[in-house]
C-alpha cells in the first residue's frame, strides 16, 4: 500500500510538470537584430586643370573710368603769319594739368588682348604772348600792342589697343594709337591808335577751332581685382594746323604737338 502511494505521488508530480515544459517549447524565439551593411566610401574625384597660358586675369570685357595727369607741349606750330608767329613762338615750352574720362572694351584671345578706347579730357596748356600786332580791317592797317593767351582746352581720342597678357602677373602692357581731336583757342587784347583820328582804340579777339591729328603711345594696366583696374599711360599727340581768326587779316594757321603722362582707374564688367 505504501509503495502504491509513492508511485501515485510521483506520477502526479510528473503530470503537473508537463504543461510547463510544453509552454516553454511553444514560446517564440526572440529575433536578433542585424546591423545594416556599411556602404563603401566613394573614390576621390581628381579634377584635371588645364595649364594656364594667358596670365592670371581674364582681360575681356567693357570698362569705364577716369584719368588725370600732366600735359607737356612744345612751342605752337604757327603758319606763315610772321606777327602771330613772333607773339607765340618766342615763349618757353608750356605744360599743365589734364584730366577726363574714358570708356573701352577688350577681348582676349590666348595671351593677346585686342581692344578699343575713347576718351575726352580737359587740357590746361597755354602760352602767353605780347608784342606788336598788325591788323587790316576794311583796308585800314592798324598796328596794335597785343597781349593774350593761346592754347588747348579740350582733347579727345579714339584709339585701338594691343596688349600682351601672357605674364604670370596681373598686368597688361599695351601699345595704342588712333585719331585725336583738340579744341584750341586764342584770346588777345589789342591796344592801338586809330590812324584816322589818333584816338586810342582797343579790341578783344577771341576764337576757337578744332584741330585734327593722331595720338600714339603705350602703358600698363594693373588688376587689383577682377573688376578694378589701374593704368599708367604715355601719349604723344600731334594736331595739324587749323585756321583761327578767319575774319581778321586772313586768319592764322596754328597747330600743336604735346605729350601726356597720366594715371587712371577703371571699373570693368
Amino acid at each position: 500500500m505504501k509503495a502504491f502511494l509513492l508511485s501515485l505521488t510521483a506520477a502526479a508530480a510528473f503530470a503537473a510538470a508537463l504543461p510547463v515544459h510544453a509552454a516553454d517549447l511553444g514560446a517564440p524565439v526572440p529575433e536578433v537584430p542585424m546591423e545594416a551593411p556599411v556602404a563603401a566610401a566613394p573614390a576621390p574625384v581628381i579634377e584635371r586643370v588645364a595649364p594656364r597660358t594667358s596670365g592670371l586675369i581674364d582681360w575681356s570685357g567693357a570698362y569705364v573710368g577716369f584719368q588725370v595727369g600732366g600735359a607737356f607741349a612744345g612751342k605752337p606750330s604757327i603758319g606763315d603769319d610772321r606777327v602771330t608767329r613772333s607773339l607765340l613762338s618766342n615763349g618757353r615750352e608750356f605744360s599743365g594739368f589734364t584730366g577726363g574720362g574714358h570708356v573701352g572694351f577688350d577681348y582676349q584671345v590666348g595671351s593677346v588682348v585686342f581692344g578699343g578706347i575713347g576718351d575726352i579730357n580737359y587740357v590746361d596748356i597755354r602760352a602767353k604772348g605780347a608784342g606788336p600786332f598788325t591788323l587790316v580791317q576794311n583796308g585800314v592797317v592798324t598796328t596794335y600792342n597785343a597781349t593774350g593767351t593761346a592754347g588747348l582746352e579740350i582733347d579727345g581720342t579714339v584709339r585701338a589697343r594691343l596688349g600682351f597678357a601672357g605674364l604670370d602677373l596681373p598686368i597688361l602692357p599695351y601699345v595704342t594709337g588712333g585719331l585725336a581731336l583738340g579744341t584750341g583757342f586764342g584770346n588777345f587784347r589789342l591796344l592801338g591808335t586809330d590812324p584816322a583820328t589818333g584816338a586810342v582804340t582797343s579790341q578783344n579777339l577771341r576764337d576757337s577751332r578744332t584741330n585734327v591729328g593722331y595720338a600714339v603711345g603705350g602703358g600698363v594696366d594693373y588688376a587689383f581685382t577682377d573688376n578694378i583696374r589701374a593704368r599708367v599711360e604715355y601719349l604723344y599727340t600731334d594736331l595739324s594746323q587749323a585756321r583761327y581768326f578767319q575774319n581778321v587779316s586772313g586768319g592764322v594757321d596754328a597747330g600743336a604737338s604735346y605729350s601726356k603722362v597720366q594715371g587712371g582707374l577703371s571699373y570693368r564688367w
